[in-house]
């Protein structure tokens, strides 16, 4: 994301909560603003096409990072694949447009229903059946640095329900005592961010529906050097670990921390 859309953000963002408004909605992102999210599609037998099945981030030419959304295992080459290079995916004909099968599909090793409603380490690599090539619009995401807590304002980004077009959406990070309001101890981890917008009368969350799809990164902006890096992938929201992204009934979205995971990150993408 760059500095002017960034501020235009914090300015929209600013505005609707001090107004007391409701939070602003996802609007569609600019054409590689985001070149290192990919949508993951599965194949239907049925129909004989390809349906949206979840988002992730690019994190070499071989490998991308999403939730555990695809089956653990050597996933079959024409079962899933991935779309990168664009924001349209009802074009996939368009300059910049990739599409991989998978070969490969590892869940974390520590990933693990902590009770019937939150996943622990929810996070998963794919491996890539044919490399990408990286351009303009295809690019590795830019990781955290090791045990980093992101604080400030993150962007999340994903495809809507109904809609072709990748959304992105400004939404700040909360403190883990503010998270622990919602959730309590036991959904409340080092290893989690937790987004929302507050309701500054109560504390509550604003209660929302953005329909966004599963394992969508969150981009944020602390870092000392500027840089945006990928910092969260989605993991439950609710209260309840969510299957469809129908509602957040006020409770904060809760991502995975990348920068709790990057020694096993790093060792599946260096495995022959």
């Amino acid at each position: 994301m760059g500095i002017f859309n960034f501020l235009l953000f914090m300015c929209y963002l600013a505005q609707a909560l001090t107004q007391n408004n409701p939070p602003p909605q996802p609007v569609p992102a600019l054409e590689k603003e985001f070149p290192y999210h990919v949508a993951i599609q599965e194949y239907r037998a049925g129909s004989g096409t390809y349906v949206q099945h979840g988002s992730g981030v690019i994190l070499d030419d071989r490998h991308v990072l999403t939730a555990t959304i695809v089956d653990g295992g050597a996933a079959p080459s024409t079962r899933y694949r991935i779309v990168a290079g664009t924001n349209n995916l009802s074009n996939l004909d368009g300059e910049g447009v990739q599409i991989r099968n998978l070969s490969n599909a590892v869940w974390h090793p520590d990933r693990c229903y902590q009770n019937s409603e939150t996943i622990n380490n929810n996070l998963e690599v794919l491996t890539l059946a044919q490399p990408l090539i990286f351009s303009e619009f295809v690019q590795p995401a830019v990781l955290p640095e090791a045990w980093h807590v992101p604080t400030g304002l993150g962007t999340i980004t994903g495809w809507i329900s109904g809609s072709p077009d990748l959304h992105k959406l400004p939404m700040p990070i909360l403190s883990y005592d503010e998270c622990f309001t919602f959730f309590g101890h036991h959904k409340t981890r080092p290893g989690r961010i937790c987004s929302a917008f507050l309701k500054k009368e109560d504390g509550s969350s604003y209660e929302t529906d953005y329909g966004l799809d599963r394992g969508h990164p969150v981009t944020c902006h602390d870092a000392p050097s500027g840089t945006d890096y990928v910092c969260g992938i989605y993991s439950f929201s609710t209260g309840k670990v969510e299957t469809d992204w129908n509602s957040f009934s006020g409770y904060p979205i809760v991502s995975t921390n990348v920068a709790y995971h990057l020694d096993w990150i790093r060792a599946e993408v260096t495995k022959p």
